[in-house]
């Protein structure tokens, strides 16, 4: 994505002072982000892991669940672009991701960081990204077996990250 780059840092494991392998990277978003409507900064973050590290985790979750457009739901999506990933890349041919959170400003932000950037395209993605403040301690309003997949990004940052994950 030209409006987003990627700076990567040198992770130590801290129990065995050994550096978690490069294909794991801590990414932060630049400063290239789209503003909103009154020119706040809509900033994303990723805490460990970039949306493009969990290619594997993805696409073997999502093989062979159904051939038509897969529905995913992120839960604790908060700043994460992984939503915008899914939606963007077509090899996971998903036609549509839930963001969930339950901070209504950072939903509002990444709705509008996403509906800026519709604006700017060419042409549209196949599916679609929606953004859901709500408890998710609590019941949502979707019947049950609503998606093909629901993910955690932080969970996964968390598991690949860990000592079994870097020793292979």
């Amino acid at each position: 994505n030209q409006n987003r780059t990627t700076q990567k840092f040198k992770i130590m494991n801290r129990s065995t002072q050994k550096p978690i392998p490069s294909s794991i990277a801590l990414t932060m978003a630049s400063s290239a982000s789209p503003e909103n409507e009154t020119g706040e900064e809509i900033r994303p973050f990723e805490w460990l892991t970039s949306a493009s590290s969990l290619d594997v985790c993805l696409t073997s979750a999502l093989q062979g669940v159904t051939n038509e457009p897969k529905r995913v739901l992120h839960v604790g999506s908060g700043s994460s672009v992984l939503g915008e990933y899914l939606i963007e890349e077509p090899k996971y041919n998903v036609g549509e991701c839930v963001n969930a959170d339950i901070n209504g400003d950072t939903i509002r932000q990444m709705r509008e960081r996403w509906e800026t950037s519709l604006k700017r395209r060419e042409s549209s993605p196949a599916g679609t990204l929606t953004f859901l403040e709500a408890d998710l301690s609590k019941p949502i309003d979707y019947p049950s077996h609503s998606f093909d997949l629901v993910l955690d990004k932080s969970t996964l940052d968390c598991t690949l990250c860990s000592d079994d994950a870097s020793s292979g």
